[in-house]
């Protein structure tokens, strides 16, 4: 299934503990034969310590994106840096202790990221060329969880209980709504 515009949102609670990775993301279902550049969002991406996670978009030029001058852009760096991270007001809580929802509200002009119902951060998708071809598609649910980090961001140094007891990402429900706005997809793939 692909979906094209609309609130996704999700109950989950994720894992505590060095060595995990979990995303909640989505990208096109496009052949990149046919595009200039690919979208990737990230919903959710945590690694390992549930005191925050961050959202991320990323827009992969293709060949034909690369011939016209488009990069590799994402929220890492310019204004959206210091937004894209999202933790509980009560710092002494972690997102791994307890369910709480992940959206994001999707349209043709942006994005906004919420958890347990807070917008934390409002990205507009049509300053250019390339935001506008990419995060236009298309695109499909992912949701993952990978281990066993020697390095980088979630690299393993949690001791054995961390593992033991923390290691499940448990999703209660994922939901898409869509507007009847006439400018969304949903797509069942065969």
């Amino acid at each position: 299934m692909t979906y094209k515009y609309g609130y996704v949102e999700t109950s989950a609670l994720l894992p505590h503990g060095d060595g995990f990775w979990v995303a909640i993301w989505q990208m096109t279902a496009l052949d990149k034969s046919d595009i200039d550049s690919e979208p990737e969002i990230d919903i959710v991406e945590c690694f390992g310590n549930s005191a925050y996670y961050a959202v991320n978009t990323h827009s992969w030029p293709t060949d034909t994106g690369t011939a016209k001058g488009w990069v590799h852009t994402s929220l890492d760096g310019g204004k959206y840096a210091n937004q894209k991270k999202y933790s509980l007001t009560d710092t002494s809580k972690k997102l791994g202790d307890g369910m709480h929802t992940y959206g994001m509200l999707w349209t043709d002009k942006e994005m906004t990221f919420t958890c347990d119902g807070n917008a934390f951060l409002t990205y507009d998708t049509t300053e250019t060329e390339q935001r506008i071809d990419s995060f236009n598609q298309a695109q499909y649910l992912i949701i993952s969880m990978a281990t066993g980090f020697k390095s980088g961001p979630g690299a393993i140094t949690s001791n054995p209980d961390d593992w033991q007891f923390t290691n499940k990402l448990m999703v209660d429900w994922l939901h898409i709504y869509q507007p009847s706005d006439g400018k969304h997809e949903l797509n069942i793939l065969n």
